[in-house]
């Protein structure tokens, strides 16, 4: 049985269920550090085709097209499963060494803000100055932090308030 990790990992990525069979079982691809170390960088195309070859997947130009653009497909898939799990397992990694999380970061989502700033004006009653109002990142930062109730101290000469924070807006011509 594979980690719920590795399976969420194989279901974003599409992976057809005989594949996913075949990479728990057969191959132990069961937790994330097995398969950040079932494939080296320099050989994950020799991996890959032999993983669609033992499933059956035209991988040679013995196929039709359509055989071959599904194989081509679902090695990708196989691929793209594989520098995902790489890549959570190096923050586990990092996370697990430093004993830290790494700071959250970017702005919330549209829907999100817009909850915060109703419920904030719900509440108070008024409606903050834009001088006094964080930078999107910032608010972003805010409400991930107290969501996982990780508050840390901010330096306030980094704190940027909403006329400070860039805006990517286009330019439109005149």
């Amino acid at each position: 049985m594979a980690s719920d990790a590795v399976q969420q990992l194989m279901g974003d990525n599409r992976l057809p269920p005989p594949v996913q069979t075949y990479l728990v079982t057969t191959l132990g691809l069961d937790t994330l550090a097995r398969v950040h170390n079932a494939f080296e960088d320099a050989n994950v195309n020799v991996s890959v085709n032999a993983i669609l070859v033992a499933n059956a997947y035209h991988v040679h130009p013995a196929g039709t097209p359509a055989q071959q653009l599904q194989a081509r497909r679902v090695g990708g898939d196989i691929k793209q499963f594989w520098r995902e799990a790489v890549a959570e397992n190096e923050q586990a990694i990092r996370r697990k060494a430093t004993r830290v999380d790494e700071s959250p970061t970017g702005p919330l989502p549209v829907h999100a803000a817009t909850q915060l700033t109703t419920a904030w004006n719900a509440r108070y009653d008024f409606e903050l100055l834009p001088t006094w109002k964080l930078s999107p990142n910032q608010q972003g930062r805010l409400a991930r932090e107290i969501d996982k109730a990780l508050l840390t101290m901010w330096i306030m000469s980094k704190v940027k308030t909403l006329p400070m924070a860039r805006h990517d807006n286009i330019a439109q011509r005149v």
